[in-house]
C-alpha cells in the first residue's frame, strides 16, 4: 500500500491502490469527490455568525446551544436563527464586503480539481447568495456546483429552504450528500471546519480540517485521521499526491 494514503482508512487506501480500468471510465478520471464548507473554511471567519452578531434581533445564540444538544437539526437552527435576521440581501453583502476575506489559494484549488476532474462541491448551511457572490467575483460559478439551503429576504425576514434527504439515515443534508456519492461508488474528500461539518466528516473517506478549530480537536479526540491545513494550497498538496498514488 502507497506511504502517500496515510489520510485514508485502509480500505480506501486499498481501493485507491486499485484505481484502474472500467471503475476509473465510470467514475471520472479521479473517482473522487471534494465537499467544501463555505463559513470558516473557504471564508477566513463565519460568515453566518458574523451576519447574526450584526444583525439579529433576539437570542440567536440559544439555537447554536440547541444545536449542540442535538434538540433540533442543523437546517432547523439556520431557519431559527435567520428568521430573526431583518435587513435585505444587499445590506448583509456590503457589510461583508468591509470584514470578509477568503482563505489563501481556494481558486487554485477549484482549478486543480476542475482539471483532474474531480467535482468540486460547496456543502453550506450557510446563505446561498452570500457563496454566490463570492463565487462570481472570483469567477469560479461555473466550476463549483452548490449543495445548499436557498436563502431569501421575504420583505420581513431571511428565509431558508433545504435540499430533501436522499438517504433515511442521513442526519443532515451534508452528511446525505456524502453517503449518496459513496454509494455511487466515489471516494468522498470533506473540507470543513466546525461541527457542523462532523457527522459529514466521520463519514468521508479522506478529512481536511482548519487548523486549530472544532472539528480538527473533535476528530482528533474521536480518533479518526484528518489532515489540518490554513491555506488551500496545503489541500491542493496533498490531494495531488492522492491522486497519483497508484
Amino acid at each position: 500500500m502507497c506511504g502517500k494514503c496515510s489520510l485514508m482508512n485502509p480500505k480506501t487506501a486499498e481501493w485507491v491502490s486499485k484505481r484502474v480500468g472500467s471503475d476509473a471510465d465510470r467514475l471520472g478520471t479521479s473517482g473522487f469527490v471534494v465537499l467544501c464548507d463555505f463559513d470558516g473554511t473557504i471564508t477566513s471567519f463565519d460568515t453566518a455568525e458574523f451576519i447574526l452578531r450584526q444583525f439579529a434581533q433576539g437570542d440567536w445564540e440559544k439555537y447554536d446551544r440547541m444545536l449542540d444538544e442535538g434538540r433540533i437539526s442543523l437546517e432547523e437552527c439556520m431557519i431559527r436563527q435567520f428568521e430573526l435576521v431583518h435587513v435585505p440581501e444587499q445590506v448583509i453583502i456590503d457589510e461583508l464586503e468591509k470584514a470578509a476575506s477568503i482563505r489563501p489559494n481556494f481558486s487554485d484549488l477549484v482549478h486543480f480539481c476542475n482539471r483532474n476532474g474531480t467535482p468540486f462541491f460547496v456543502v453550506s448551511a450557510g446563505l446561498d447568495f452570500v457563496i454566490n457572490y463570492y463565487l462570481d467575483k472570483m469567477e469560479l460559478r461555473p466550476l463549483v456546483r452548490m449543495h445548499s439551503g436557498t436563502s431569501y429576504f421575504d420583505g420581513k425576514k431571511i428565509r431558508f429552504t433545504f435540499p430533501r434527504l436522499v438517504n433515511l439515515e442521513a442526519k443532515s443534508f451534508k452528511d446525505d450528500l456524502v453517503v449518496t456519492y459513496q454509494r455511487q461508488g466515489r471516494k468522498v474528500v470533506y473540507i470543513g471546519d466546525g461541527l457542523s461539518d462532523l457527522v459529514a466528516s466521520r463519514q468521508a473517506d479522506i478529512r481536511f480540517a482548519v487548523s486549530g478549530m472544532r472539528l480538527e480537536r473533535t476528530l482528533r479526540e474521536e480518533g479518526l485521521a484528518c489532515a489540518p491545513f490554513e491555506d488551500f494550497a496545503e489541500v491542493q498538496q496533498k490531494l495531488n499526491r492522492l491522486l497519483n498514488c497508484q
